[in-house]
């Protein structure tokens, strides 16, 4: 998980509600914009919520995006891709018909 530091607890707060981190009942996440030099973060509970935000489907709960930042796949730039499989439809086919020929 992308939790944030123990150092930067203290002095990081929500985007969302302003609230600083409460790690054991709603821990803060650092929002993922691809800038080093920027760090933001959001609640679980109100990324969860607010629809400004996603998860990218490989990345889990671990990591918060802005929608925008998310392909219609909802992976992020770093598992861009890894929802197509990489085999021809053909090969799922004749796999398909293997496995039904086996019953």
């Amino acid at each position: 998980m992308h939790n944030v530091p123990s150092s930067n607890c203290e002095k990081s707060s929500c985007v969302c509600c302003g609230s600083s981190n409460n790690q054991s009942y709603n821990p803060l996440l650092r929002l993922e914009t691809g800038e080093t030099d920027v760090e933001e973060y959001v609640h679980l509970f109100c990324a969860q919520r607010d629809s400004r935000f996603g998860f990218c489907w490989c990345c889990g709960r671990g990591a918060v995006y802005f929608v925008e930042d998310l392909n219609e796949a909802s992976e992020c730039a770093n598992h861009e891709g890894e929802s197509v499989p990489d085999y021809p439809d053909e090969d799922l086919d004749s796999y398909i018909e293997y496995v039904r020929k086996g019953d």
